[in-house]
């Protein structure tokens, strides 16, 4: 149940990804063939004037949005020279320790987003200001900045449950994924070797 439940939370989130990263591309190729065919201004528009701001504001949601979601497939990078020569229970505490500071960390990031989001959102005339050319308001963006490090937090503290019960090892990329690397290697090469073979 919880599996096909994380499954389906991974696949919207994939998605909504997929669709950000189609809007940054539409955006940023409209832009460029508007102001190289049509001298910068078409129907009224000037995508190079806003296109680069929607695009860096879609970016930014990415980044957010995808935080948690990289955190809990453990693909985030990690330094782990240090922590791999120690024993096995002492490698354990540390990279326990390291996952509930991250956990402070985003909470503390969240708290700070969401006293912005607060202010903006609590007064009226500040309700009203946003971004300079898209008027994107800036108690949504604070608000999502809250939301993104909350749920940092909380995949993050899952990850802590993970580690102590030896499900993962570590919040980074460890040597798994250079273990999946190399079996995906592998796995082409004895592909190759048998289509030369079949030859």
């Amino acid at each position: 149940m919880f599996r096909t439940f994380r499954r389906g939370v991974e696949w919207i989130e994939e998605s909504i990804m997929a669709y950000m990263l189609a809007a940054m591309t539409a955006v940023a190729f409209f832009a460029v063939i508007v102001r190289r065919f049509f001298g910068g201004e078409i129907w009224g528009m000037k995508p190079s004037i806003w296109g680069l701001e929607l695009t860096l504001y879609i970016f930014l949601f990415f980044i957010l949005f995808g935080m948690s979601y990289v955190l809990r497939k453990g693909v985030h990078i990690g330094i782990d020279v240090l922590v791999n020569l120690l024993p096995k229970p002492a490698r354990k505490f540390f990279n326990i320790l390291a996952t509930l500071l991250t956990v402070l960390y985003a909470l503390l990031l969240s708290r700070a987003g969401y006293q912005a989001y607060d202010k903006f959102w609590s007064v009226k005339v500040l309700r009203t200001k946003g971004s300079d050319e898209l008027a994107i308001p800036f108690f949504f963006t604070y608000g999502f900045l809250s939301a993104a490090f909350f749920m940092l937090a909380v995949t993050a503290a899952f990850a802590i449950w993970e580690i102590w019960t030896g499900r993962r090892e570590s919040l980074t990329a460890g040597h798994e994924a250079e273990e999946e690397v190399d079996a995906a290697v592998a796995s082409s090469s004895a592909g190759t070797a048998a289509t030369e073979g079949k030859r």
